[in-house]
């Protein structure tokens, strides 16, 4: 069943998993699988996003659309999904 945010859908719950969504102010859209009712993956993907913006969008060689290749992000991302 889905649960809707503010003009966005932010969780859908299925028997086997549940999808997370984070929709950024600048339209950027995060997604995170998890186990049903898994706690504090909402937090998680603002800690996520925390990451992208430190790690990714401050590399002045990063240019939108490009793969992500950045091993401190793949670090702490590790980390924080731990």
């Amino acid at each position: 069943m889905p649960t809707e945010g503010p003009g966005n859908i932010s969780l859908l719950e299925t028997d086997n998993f549940d999808l997370h969504c984070l929709l950024t102010a600048t339209g950027l859209k995060f997604f995170l699988t998890a186990q049903p009712r898994a706690a504090g993956m909402e937090a998680l993907l603002w800690t996520i996003y925390q990451l992208y913006g430190d790690f990714v969008m401050k590399d002045p060689f990063y240019e939108n659309d490009m793969p992500i290749r950045s091993g401190e992000f793949d670090k702490q991302l590790t980390k924080a999904v731990k």
